[in-house]
């Protein structure tokens, strides 16, 4: 049974009703090459045997706090963890997901070696047939604040994703996650990059980001999903006022989170009446922004082709839209 003194590194794990995912996750994190952590899980409610299987982790090992609360979402979930935390530096790893046996032994290398204040590594996306790297170069940087924030805006080499990095504890003292909103990552990790002296990025992919069609990203559009577009919205005007040089980024994040939200509502049948005037919204919104979207080098030509294809003909890119998701369904084994 473990049963450290003092912990390095608190490992935050919001749980709510992931019982089929749930062991594999821990067993992850508790076999961690880099054994002085605390592992910190947060039962959000969970009505299926989630609670139960944290309970039962926590007799096997000291290192693991369990505190089982009202559902109120991952956001509080993770702020919760957050402040019962006792390890100067904070991980987050999701409940479905889980991680290589070195990762953490790498990222806290990095942050030491390198003097950084938060530590990356690269992620795999996880369908049920394939496993693809969200970089595929095995590269290193070691970046200032701005560059930091340029890539994740980016989003090719790394991402605002909260998980698969290392972050001094001190990053979240004015940088809590927003309680009840969706993509809460976009709402508080840009703020936490560009408040970052270093930031150490090594690409080798060490954490398993699993997609199903049960996840957030893959549910039917419902209003809350509008959260993507309010945070991008914030961090244009961020972006903005401190740092002008990334607005071509930030607008390009902008962009992306309008045809996020129009091609879920897209796949989503029989919409609502009421959001059918967001839909239309947003449409006006594109079409009218197609030239700058054209024009913005951060765009993929596959989203620039289907720009162009929605500015055309709404049917033809409706089309393109669930032909896609059809291959999606068929990578997650749906």
């Amino acid at each position: 049974m473990k049963n450290l003194q003092k912990s390095v590194i608190s490992i935050i794990v919001p749980v709510f009703n992931v019982e089929k995912y749930l062991k594999r996750c821990l067993n992850s994190i508790i076999n961690q090459a880099f054994q002085n952590f605390e592992l910190i899980l947060v039962d959000d409610g969970s009505t299926d045997n989630s609670g139960k299987i944290c309970d039962e982790y926590k007799l096997k090992d000291n290192r693991i706090k369990v505190i089982h609360q009202e559902n109120a979402g991952l956001s509080v979930a993770r702020n919760v963890g957050i402040e019962s935390a006792v390890g100067q530096y904070i991980g987050f790893v999701d409940a479905d997901d889980y991680i290589s046996y070195n990762m953490y032994e790498v990222l806290y290398n990095c942050l030491i070696e390198n003097n950084a204040d938060v530590a990356v590594c690269g992620l795999y996306n996880c369908f049920a047939n394939k496993k693809v790297p969200q970089y595929k170069k095995k590269e290193f940087y070691l970046l200032d604040n701005i560059t930091a924030l340029k890539m994740a805006l980016e989003g090719v080499v790394f991402s605002v994703h909260a998980v698969n990095k290392l972050y001094k504890r001190k990053l979240f003292k004015d940088n809590m996650f927003p309680k009840g909103k969706l993509s809460e990552d976009a709402f508080v990790i840009p703020k936490v990059l560009y408040e970052s002296n270093k930031v150490a990025v090594k690409t080798l992919p060490m954490y398993y980001y699993v997609h199903h069609n049960d996840s957030i990203t893959t549910s039917r559009y419902q209003e809350k999903d509008l959260d993507v577009v309010n945070a991008y919205f914030r961090n244009l005007k961020f972006v903005e006022k401190n740092c002008p040089q990334l607005r071509r980024q930030a607008e390009f994040r902008l962009m992306w989170a309008f045809m996020y939200v129009l091609d879920k509502m897209i796949l989503t049948e029989n919409l609502h009446k009421e959001d059918m005037s967001k839909y239309l919204e947003i449409i006006k919104i594109l079409k009218k922004s197609t030239r700058e979207i054209l024009l913005n080098p951060y765009f993929s030509v596959k989203r620039k082709l289907g720009i162009v294809t929605l500015w055309l003909n709404e049917n033809l890119y409706k089309r393109l839209i669930f032909k896609y998701s059809r291959q999606i369904n068929k990578l997650t084994g749906e």
